[in-house]
């Protein structure tokens, strides 16, 4: 039996595959470097009531 179009089919198919491995790596790596960054922040320190600014306070001493 012959389907019509097939080599259409495997270079569909190999592209999707290539396609969707190089975004599952992608999404991993960007989820580490989420990870990351949400445990580097953690680690700082910062009054109660404090909101994170995108600019430190000039008065603060520690930057």
């Amino acid at each position: 039996m012959k389907i019509r179009g097939i080599r259409w089919w495997m270079v569909g198919l190999v592209t999707a595959g290539l396609i969707v491995n190089y975004l599952a790596r992608n999404a991993a790596f960007l989820i580490v470097a989420f990870v990351v960054c949400v445990l580097a922040r953690s680690g700082e320190h910062r009054p109660a009531g404090a909101r994170w600014t995108a600019m430190p306070a000039a008065s603060n001493p520690t930057v």
